[in-house]
């Protein structure tokens, strides 16, 4: 997906499941549930630290918090875990084992994900998918954690989502024939 406003968390979401499961109306929704979960909690409005009413969630240009992207793909029974989680050793140690991964730097997101044997870079700002070979993810997600990026790991029971040809449209890059 192309970069609209500052929905890249949308797009990264929607790169990292390969196709457009998650809208912006998804993602708005769960932003009002959490802040309105978070109301309850702390008995008031949102706290004085986020602007008194300003949301921990999301802002007004669409940039969604990892709080929202976690319940974007959980509907779908995946979770995103961080990088840095001790859960995640292994995966920090050889992070070819890994899918996917959803990384955040500056109020931007994007995904590495794993198609057919290669990493992609899917990041709708650029051009076009960047190929990342096998060998070099290792030293990338090292590279861009010492850079300040944020990253999380996809995980589920299930396989992520495989690119759907048959799901085509000019605006989506999974089409793993037009990537390759």
């Amino acid at each position: 997906e192309r970069q609209i406003g500052k929905m890249c968390g949308q797009h990264a979401v929607n790169a990292l499941l390969q196709g457009p499961y998650v809208t912006e109306d998804d993602l708005e929704s769960t932003a009002k549930r959490l802040e309105s979960a978070y109301r309850k909690t702390i008995g008031g409005d949102m706290a004085p630290g986020y602007g008194g009413g300003k949301s921990p969630y999301r802002d007004t240009g669409g940039m969604y918090s990892i709080e929202v992207l976690k319940e974007a793909v959980k509907s779908y029974g995946y979770r995103l875990e961080s990088l840095d989680k001790p859960s995640q050793l292994q995966v920090r140690q050889n992070p070819q084992l890994a899918e996917g991964f959803l990384l955040n730097k500056a109020s931007h997101w994007f995904t590495i994900r794993q198609v057919h044997g290669n990493f992609w870079v899917l990041d709708s700002m650029r051009e076009r998918p960047e190929s990342l070979p096998k060998k070099h993810i290792r030293g990338v997600i090292q590279q861009l954690s010492h850079q300040g990026y944020s990253t999380f790991v996809i995980n589920g029971s299930e396989s992520i989502p495989k690119p759907d040809p048959k799901r085509t449209h000019a605006k989506y890059w999974f089409d793993d024939e037009r990537m390759l």
